[in-house]
């Protein structure tokens, strides 16, 4: 295929503003969201007047995508929840162009800003466990069993990347297979609930009780990024933490996360006497 490409992409490769192409094809990778094409090519370009430009081909009966992207694009590929496209195409693409070796200090520089991410990444996961598990539980209260279904089944999704990253690995495009390969039970737990024979409110009924002890047992991991923030000082006004720059990317999540830690006193909450009198301002601190 690369032969058959090289026309085509030795048109940008000839550019002075290219920095390098990567090229993945379908067969190397597993499935994506960009699975509809059979190759895919990436042009990074030290600047265009575009962030990103997609253009489509056909060679035959193969469909490939170029996407010709700035370099401030691929930095935004690298931020939380963006990432496993650009680690899907560096881990597994063929480099046909590299200017200086951008293109292969790019794949170590990209390793290395995913392992410093990493407690933040498995915060974010385990802020979108609680939420889905949270609200799942909601829903099977007022016997709404498919949508608790739903939530369910994301939250051992999530359950389950965040054991993939413990283990030292990124989840990639078949998380499930990872999940098999280092910690069967939680895939046992997604199977027993999509096809178990019980009824729908018994299979739900029987997961949150196996799966309430496992997510607990996540929680050091999954809080480690924020009380390694709330370290910074004895006390702390929620707005503050809202603001702060390493805990903006949890959004909405933040609050059933800090309901959830406060009910397992991980985080306790403090009255701080305000100038009205009766009225206290709640704060919070590491338990």
């Amino acid at each position: 295929m690369e032969d058959i490409l090289r026309p085509l992409f030795e048109q940008y490769a000839s550019k002075s503003t290219t920095l390098g192409i990567i090229m993945i094809e379908k067969e190397d990778r597993l499935l994506t969201a960009m699975d509809m094409f059979d190759v895919i090519v990436i042009v990074v370009e030290v600047w265009q007047d575009k962030l990103e430009v997609i253009k489509h081909y056909n060679f035959q009966e193969k469909k490939i995508a170029f996407y010709i992207i700035d370099e401030k694009r691929l930095q935004e590929w690298t931020l939380p929840g963006s990432q496993l496209k650009l680690i899907d195409i560096w881990h597994e693409g063929h480099i046909l162009f590299d200017r200086d070796r951008y293109m292969e200090c790019l794949k170590n520089d990209l390793h290395s800003l995913m392992t410093k991410k990493r407690k933040l990444t498995i915060g974010l996961e385990f802020a979108e466990l609680i939420k889905s598990f949270t609200e799942g539980k909601s829903f099977f209260k007022k016997d709404q069993f498919f949508h608790a279904f739903h939530h369910a089944v994301y939250a051992l999704y999530r359950l389950g990347k965040i054991a993939v990253i413990e283990s030292g690995l990124f989840p990639d495009s078949a998380v499930w297979r990872q999940i098999k390969q280092i910690e069967p039970e939680i895939l046992k737990l997604y199977e027993e609930l999509v096809l178990g024979n019980e009824s729908i409110d018994k299979r739900l009924e029987l997961l949150y009780l196996a799966s309430e002890f496992l997510i607990y047992s996540k929680t050091p991991l999954g809080t480690e990024h924020l009380l390694g923030v709330m370290q910074e000082k004895p006390l702390w006004r929620f707005e503050e933490i809202v603001q702060h720059p390493q805990t903006k990317h949890y959004g909405a999540n933040l609050s059933i996360l800090f309901d959830y830690l406060i009910e397992r006193s991980v985080i306790v909450p403090v009255q701080v006497e305000t100038d009205l009198k009766g009225i206290y301002e709640r704060c919070y601190q590491t338990g």
